[in-house]
């Protein structure tokens, strides 16, 4: 981001009397719940066990029985580099009060919050998101059910996820975990116009999602105005899953959840409006941001 004097003159000046509001806050819990692990290179493989081995009793005495070996297969995972560069004019940080630390610092912490939606957007959708990116759940995961909805583009969905056993789903960071983050140099930038001096930083990050086990995962897809998020369709979900996976938390967007709230008070024999839903039979839901409202139907 180049900042421009009217932006940077404007916010930093010493007629501006209050800290920084932000309006462009986002939630991704997501990155805050679910495991990361480092690992170094940008290519990595895992692993699975697909199928357990089949036995069987012995038909007689000297005999063997009959029996199969596990089935096992590798999956390959690709970190992609998600990055951001911030620049500063110089001539703008001259006209300005804060000086060139404030400047960064205050920019430095919106590109790393714009990393970490990203990062949450790519997960769930993958190269729908951006087509540079990792591949995202919504063409790993292979437990669906489809709440039915058919409005163009107006869907949502809804993932139920599984951490309770190592590697089930894991974000993944390169550079043995690393997000690096350059010291401030000065740089000549290429404008619309000519070249000018500036201070320039850059943050970057090699992140990857990791299914490794794709029972591990339920995604509940096509949740439209017309055809809502329920219980029923939460219960369906968690009902898919192996008995062996516990349900450790379920991810949603705030409108699903306010047609969850919509679908318990329909039900409330009183019909007193439910409270603010937290969790269904005590699995945490979270709200985030980057699960969206025009999904198309799939």
């Amino acid at each position: 981001m180049a900042y421009t004097t009217l932006t940077t003159a404007g916010f930093f000046n010493s007629a501006v009397k209050t800290d920084l509001i932000n309006e462009a806050i986002v939630s991704v819990p997501e990155l805050g719940f679910l495991p990361v692990k480092g690992v170094s290179g940008t290519t990595y493989k895992s692993l699975v066990r697909t199928a357990l081995p089949t036995v069987g009793f012995k038909v007689s005495e000297n005999d063997g029985s009959a029996g199969t070996a596990s089935t096992y297969t590798n999956r390959t995972y690709d970190l992609k580099c998600l990055s951001a560069t911030v620049i500063v004019d110089k001539a703008v940080e001259r006209a300005t009060d804060a000086g060139k630390e404030s400047l960064f610092a205050n920019e430095q912490i919106a590109h790393t919050m714009a990393i970490a939606n990203t990062w949450a957007s790519q997960l769930w959708y993958g190269t729908t998101n951006d087509a540079n990116g990792f591949a995202g759940l919504n063409s790993q995961v292979d437990l669906v059910v489809d709440a039915g909805g058919s409005t163009a583009n107006s869907a949502s969905s809804v993932y139920v996820v599984c951490t309770n056993q190592p590697d089930n789903i894991t974000l993944v960071l390169g550079q043995d975990g690393n997000l690096e983050l350059t010291d401030v140099r000065e740089q000549l930038v290429k404008g619309s116009t000519g070249w000018y001096d500036a201070y320039v930083s850059s943050i970057t990050a090699w992140v990857g999602c990791q299914l490794g086990n794709h029972k591990s995962v339920v995604r509940i897809k096509n949740i439209t105005d017309l055809k809502p998020l329920t219980d029923t369709l939460l219960y369906s979900a968690i009902n898919t899953l192996p008995r062996a996976m516990k349900p450790t938390g379920i991810f949603m967007n705030r409108k699903s959840i306010g047609q969850l709230r919509a679908s318990r008070t329909a039900t409330n024999p009183y019909g007193v409006p439910a409270p603010f839903p937290v969790d269904i039979d005590g699995i945490p839901i979270f709200v985030t941001d980057a699960i969206v409202n025009t999904e198309a139907i799939a």
